[in-house]
């Protein structure tokens, strides 16, 4: 069958290969999750990089007690998207949620 269908299995895979690329995605701390256009698509470390169809997506790192980031990216169909993410900690006091006041009289 292979042998028979052979420039067809190898024609299949050049479209999918011109359809997919990768994202590599380096960063801290460790736990905080990734997402492409809002989808969950790992958390940090990755082990391997995400492979993904090619498009224009919004990637978002974040983690409870970090501030988060978001920016731009392209995924071109057989490429390699690298990218790195260093989430910096909330201050103590935004933290901490607050605390109620009484009234004063």
């Amino acid at each position: 069958y292979v042998n028979r269908h052979r420039q067809t299995l190898e024609d299949a895979k050049k479209v999918i290969e011109a359809n997919i690329g990768r994202l590599e995605l380096e960063g801290e701390p460790a736990g905080a999750e990734v997402r492409l256009n809002g989808r969950l698509v790992g958390t940090l470390p990755l082990a391997t990089p995400i492979r993904s169809t090619v498009g224009s997506y919004l990637l978002e790192v974040r983690r409870e007690g970090h501030y988060s980031v978001q920016r731009p990216i392209v995924i071109t169909g057989g490429g390699l998207v690298r990218e790195a993410i260093h989430l910096e900690p909330l201050p103590a006091f935004a933290a901490a949620r607050p605390e109620v006041q009484p009234d004063a009289e």
